[in-house]
């Protein structure tokens, strides 16, 4: 059993790397922590490597000094000596902290398969030994799929819709199943159709998706479309210029080579049609093709036009509801604006000032073109 010891809390460092992947304790779960601690002590001791640098214990020992609490109990690993094996220990350590930010989760988890020698879920060219994602998931405390989930939503997906999937709006399933199936080019596409302002189904996720894969090979295939288009263009001009240039020969008197003459002449001739049936050919499929994309991107563009005017709108509409979901809880703050200190007080009434001129700017905005 490894020695317990009793050391100051001046000569801990914070692991410098904690706050980039786990949150602090806030607010009345902070308070009832330091409560436990002013009144039982800290019943486990805090995990430090040789140098004295935190790797499990940060929140107790944050809790120690606001307290005042100048000792407190450790535990050295002294097989602790490299950086990366300092933060592995503090990743798998603090993994799964309930409170911890699903970003910031998700993160830890990309962090820590890379660490045991995975990465984009390939073995790296390095002396380390790669770990099965099976052997990390079981170090993680979680199982293979949570952990594959939890990479395919950090590395495949945009930030606007990680967004979504940390506000509940789509759940890491349906992300997991479907969106990151798409392209970065179809995610934003997807982005601008959906109703972000209610929780989302896995049906309904899928229907905007069908939407926005229908559109994406609609315009495919009018890249295609413009491919051929050239493409026969090229074909029209080489056989143009064989037809230019094809020989002529005219016959005036019956030679001894007559009858082979005019046997040459008769595949030049029949050679000739072939190359003439071609070229209209190629003249009519190419005029048939500018045709139907003149008619798909007249269709296309104006489809286009009425979905920007639609998305912006719901967008905007989701984003005001998600600022007052977020924000109005803090209302209370009002009834006790002269309790604050000045500098918090004049920035609550700034910060409000700031929301009403926005408001009045925009009412005056729209009312220049609805009177």
């Amino acid at each position: 059993m490894k020695e317990i010891i009793n050391v100051s809390t001046d000569v801990l460092k914070v692991h410098p790397r904690n706050t980039e992947f786990f949150d602090d304790i806030s607010g009345e779960e902070y308070i009832r922590f330091k409560k436990s601690i002013q009144e039982d002590g800290i019943l486990s001791p805090i995990l430090v490597s040789p140098d004295m640098t935190v790797i499990s214990g940060h929140q107790r020992l944050k809790a120690c000094k606001d307290l005042g609490i100048k000792l407190v109990p450790i535990m050295i690993r002294e097989d602790l000596t490299d950086e990366n094996d300092k933060l592995k220990v503090l990743l798998v350590a603090n993994f799964g902290r309930n409170k911890n930010d699903e970003t910031k989760q998700r993160k830890v988890a990309v962090e820590y398969v890379n660490l045991c020698g995975l990465k984009n879920g390939e073995k790296l060219c390095d002396n380390r030994t790669a770990l099965s994602l099976d052997e990390i998931a079981t170090q993680l405390g979680t199982n293979k799929r949570s952990l594959q989930e939890l990479l395919e939503i950090e590395r495949k997906l945009t930030p606007e819709i990680k967004e979504l999937i940390d506000s509940g709006t789509i759940t890491k399933t349906t992300a997991s199943k479907i969106l990151t199936k798409l392209t970065l080019e179809e995610q934003e596409e997807l982005i601008k159709s959906l109703d972000i302002t209610k929780k989302l189904t896995q049906t309904q996720v899928q229907e905007y998706v069908n939407k926005v894969t229908e559109l994406t090979n609609k315009n495919a295939g009018y890249e295609l479309k413009l491919q051929k288009i050239k493409e026969l263009e090229d074909e029209i001009e080489i056989l143009n210029e064989e037809l230019t240039n094809r020989p002529s020969m005219t016959v005036e008197v019956k030679p001894s080579d007559y009858d082979s003459t005019k046997i040459s002449l008769e595949g030049y001739k029949k050679d000739y049609t072939g190359l003439k049936t071609q070229y209209d050919s190629k003249i009519k499929e190419i005029t048939t093709l500018k045709e139907q994309i003149e008619s798909m991107k007249s269709i296309t563009e104006e489809e286009q036009y009425t979905k920007k005017l639609k998305d912006g709108a719901i967008f905007f509409c989701a984003r005001v509801n998600d600022f007052i979901e977020k924000t109005g809880g803090f209302v209370w703050l009002s009834d006790h604006i002269t309790e604050l200190p000045e500098y918090e007080r004049k920035s609550y009434i700034k910060a409000i000032e700031m929301v009403e001129n926005w408001a009045i700017a925009m009412k005056m905005n729209m009312k220049q073109y609805l009177d």
